[in-house]
């Protein structure tokens, strides 16, 4: 049987397709949904990257962060720009866009991964923070770039909740200011994912991710207890679930009713059929951090949407190798194969 299943939805440009030599084969010895993620994630070594920071004022009087790969920084002003937008509670240096940044930097292309507000070394400035369906920051964040490399075109990669990020924007929109997008491991629906997380070994993704949410939300206690009218800091250290945390910050910080609405609202899957961008969607069927029940059928896809999903891959996971040590992330060449595609078949 084939590791993976292919769709070729594009009814126009050159259609992206898997040859032999990209289709996915899981490490021998990392058979199954858990081992794939925590490898990737917590064991595997990644070559570090030499990343230079800009900050960047925004509007509201807050600041935003970019992470340049540092050697393609001064490419020509002509070639493709990747912006990177990372996991929830992840940043610029997580072991998934510091694999992937040097493969796309090879290929001669710009590289810039945008960091959410509060993900970085210092808190922001504001209350509000990102979500799932925060699509402003990156809206501007591509304004910017073209403004500074008007014929460049632009992709865009999204991790996980960075995948949500940019399927909300391509979906609700309708923009076509960039030439190609890539989501991967997306939770389409937030409610099934929030309730996976609290559910069997997941438990463990989800104490790891609400011990970074919770350090980054004390830091800011100050603003959040003025916004939300919150009276002791224990509120936020006492939360155990996602459900907790989002109903408590995420939805009224933001502008939702409770974390019904906004999980309701911020799943990204009903908009999958307005993408006027060939996009392509990366996911393992096992992944741990939801149920294989959220990943969009055929009939809720635009035309430009194809995708790659696999039966075994975990949650950013992906990996491929003989031996451990000598392992490799599966994203590195199927993500720069797509944008190579694309690219090719528009200039």
């Amino acid at each position: 049987m084939k590791e993976v299943i292919i769709r070729k939805r594009l009814l126009q440009g050159k259609p992206f397709s898997i040859s032999s030599e990209l289709e996915f084969l899981p490490a021998w010895w990392l058979p199954e949904a858990h081992g794939q993620t925590l490898w990737n994630a917590r064991i595997r070594r990644v070559p570090s990257a030499d990343l230079l920071e800009e900050i960047h004022e925004l509007p509201d009087q807050d600041f935003l962060e970019w992470f340049w790969l540092k050697e393609t920084y001064e490419a020509p002003a002509e070639v493709p720009t990747i912006l990177i937008l990372h996991g929830l509670e992840g940043c610029a240096y997580s072991n998934y866009v510091r694999d992937l940044m040097p493969q796309l930097g090879s290929l001669g292309w710009r590289v810039v991964v945008m960091q959410y507000r509060n993900c970085g070394e210092k808190p922001n400035r504001l209350a509000q923070s990102y979500h799932a369906m925060r699509w402003q920051e990156l809206d501007w964040t591509v304004e910017v770039l073209q403004g500074r490399f008007p014929e460049a075109p632009i992709g865009v990669v999204g991790f996980s909740i960075g995948g949500s990020i940019l399927l909300n924007w391509l979906g609700q929109n309708e923009a076509r200011s960039i030439v190609a997008a890539c989501a991967i491991s997306v939770p389409y629906k937030l409610s099934p994912c929030a309730d996976r997380l609290n559910q069997g070994f997941s438990k463990i993704y989800q104490q790891y991710l609400m011990g970074r949410l919770k350090r980054s939300s004390v830091r800011k206690w100050a603003l959040l207890k003025d916004a939300l009218g919150l009276s002791d800091l224990s509120q936020i250290n006492e939360l155990k679930t996602l459900w907790e945390y989002d109903d408590l910050l995420t939805a009224p910080l933001h502008g939702f009713k409770n974390v019904h609405d906004y999980y309701e609202k911020a799943s990204c899957r009903k908009y999958l059929t307005s993408i006027r961008v060939p996009t392509l969607l990366v996911h393992a069927l096992d992944d741990p951090f939801m149920v294989p029940e959220v990943v969009p059928q055929a009939c809720e896809l635009s035309d430009l949407i194809q995708t790659a999903f696999v039966p075994v891959g975990g949650h950013l996971g992906f990996v491929s190798g003989a031996v451990p040590g000598q392992e490799w992330s599966w994203l590195s060449q199927i993500v720069p194969s797509f944008f190579e595609t694309s690219f090719d078949d528009g200039f």
